[in-house]
């Protein structure tokens, strides 16, 4: 699934483990939330200080996309 960039920053914020710091840390280096769904893990385990502990919802980050979907349309 493609997401939007409002999807993908809202998205991120929303993995457990994932928090402001964090997520601005992975946008910071990728460039765009778009652009850290768009990486393989490896690549995200390669930024200082991102273990795999912050990582762990990325495996199942389509469970948190209705929640997501909802939260955009306001």
């Amino acid at each position: 699934m493609k997401l939007t960039s409002i999807q993908a920053a809202l998205l991120l914020q929303k993995l457990p483990g994932i928090g402001d710091i964090t997520a601005k840390k992975l946008v910071d280096h990728f460039g765009s939330a778009q652009a850290v769904f768009n990486e393989k893990k490896i690549n995200l385990l390669n930024i200082k200080g991102i273990g795999a502990f912050h990582l762990q919802g990325f495996d199942q980050f389509e469970r948190y996309l209705p929640a997501v979907i909802e939260e955009e349309k306001f």
